[in-house]
């Protein structure tokens, strides 16, 4: 999946801006509200593959992590007799955890600005052993990950499609569950 381009840049040099241009802006906010639809479709899955509506399934079905969803999604229809496509979830799960990740760092980082462009400050992980830096670790010597308009734009489409396939496999099994309630009478 394409996200924002990877840059290696001393953070610690930048001054940290909350003034990013307005298309930046625009951007991160279309992540984060794409991804927050995302997660409600997901829960849409859950609620109907459970038999509850909106409401019962607000206050009674728990928020775990996407991934985590995404395998209730397979147990829930293990349960109702349902076969799901085991390798559209996986590519799912693989699809949405790379997502969440250029969410979360978008969502929580600290911004700042170089020669190169706007930069977001990554401090999770280690980098590379091939990296010289003053410590492998990025606590230590953040990243700054290079973030432009195009690559941000094309993080939305990624959670967009990833919307869409939640979309058709809800309506798929939509028609399988009624299908089943038809069986039963």
């Amino acid at each position: 999946m394409a996200g924002p381009s990877k840059k290696l840049g001393k953070m610690l040099l930048l001054q940290a801006s909350t003034n990013l241009p307005a298309n930046l802006s625009r951007d991160i906010g279309r992540i984060i509200i794409h991804w927050a639809h995302f997660e409600f479709l997901v829960q849409r899955v859950i609620w109907l593959l459970a038999g509850v509506d909106e409401k019962v399934g607000r206050v009674a079905v728990k928020d775990p992590r996407i991934t985590d969803r995404l395998d209730m999604i397979v147990t829930l229809s293990e349960l109702q007799g349902i076969k799901i496509d085991a390798a559209l979830i996986s590519k799912m799960k693989t699809a949405a955890e790379a997502m969440l990740s250029y969410r979360d760092l978008l969502a929580h980082g600290v911004w700042g600005k170089d020669d190169d462009g706007w930069k977001v400050q990554k401090t999770k992980g280690n980098y590379p052993k091939d990296i010289k830096t003053v410590s492998r670790s990025r606590r230590v010597a953040p990243e700054g990950v290079l973030a432009t308009s195009p690559d941000l734009q094309e993080i939305v489409r990624n959670i967009e499609r990833l919307c869409t396939a939640i979309q058709l496999m809800r309506k798929d099994l939509k028609v399988k569950l009624e299908a089943l309630s038809q069986k039963h009478l």
